[in-house]
């Protein structure tokens, strides 16, 4: 009789973590429940199936857009000048404190609270509004 997968998965967590394993990516063969270690990198992975590459791509830009929508919705999904709510496309993150920027994170493949800690710094205004908040500082 097979192990469960749970089962499984707890063996090959404590066999990462007392060995010389932690921090490489392992999986789990299920037909054989034996730990695989992931040896390829991305490269080789993308050429040997360029449709796995472009899953990840496509699964990668649907979680970023996802990001940047919960964030617009968490800042309440209008600019807050002007009020524009059309488009959400149209809504960008203005740095208050330019010195405090963390270069790039909002939109990013950084985590969701990692963005959230960024946007914080930050006030939500519609592109034409962030335009002139830029032309108007010196």
């Amino acid at each position: 009789m097979p192990c469960s997968t749970t089962a499984v998965q707890e063996a090959v967590n404590f066999k990462v973590a007392s060995s010389n394993l932690a921090g490489a990516v392992v999986g789990i063969n299920k037909n054989s429940y034996t730990n695989i270690m992931e040896k390829r990198t991305y490269a080789q992975r993308k050429a040997k199936d360029p449709s796995w590459a472009t899953k990840m791509a496509e699964r990668v830009s649907n979680t970023r857009r996802k990001n940047i929508s919960l964030l617009k919705e968490e800042f309440g999904g209008c600019c807050s000048l002007c009020g524009y709510n059309k488009n959400f496309a149209a809504l960008e993150f203005h740095h208050l404190d330019p010195t405090q920027k963390e270069s790039k994170v909002i939109g990013s493949t950084s985590s969701l609270e990692k963005q959230r800690v960024e946007a914080n710094k930050c006030i939500l205004v519609c592109a034409n509004c962030h335009r002139e908040i830029h032309n108007l500082t010196p």
